[in-house]
């Protein structure tokens, strides 16, 4: 099962409470009770699916990622930090 997939068969449906409540969280000119609210319902499940819920600090070796990728991840609060220094990663090992 996708990732889309199983993050579609757990939200609400769009037209009910739950629904209007997590349309209402992730304003993006949120209140603080919205971001809690927009944290605690989608982001944080949606960090487990991708698998980012226990990684402190993400790492990409090789070239940065496009600026689309770069936004999605920074509005989950996910920070990727990148090494571009490829060609030498043995060098630095002890």
């Amino acid at each position: 099962m996708s990732v889309w997939k199983a993050d579609q068969a757990q939200l609400p449906l769009p037209d009910s409470l739950a629904g209007r409540l997590v349309t209402y969280a992730l304003r993006p000119d949120g209140t603080v009770l919205q971001r809690f609210l927009g944290y605690w319902l989608v982001k944080r499940r949606l960090r487990n699916v991708i698998g980012f819920s226990h990684i402190r600090v993400p790492l990409l070796i090789g070239p940065a990622l496009p600026q689309e990728s770069l936004q999605f991840f920074r509005s989950l609060d996910i920070h990727i930090h990148t090494w571009d220094k490829v060609a030498n990663w043995r060098t630095l090992a002890p």
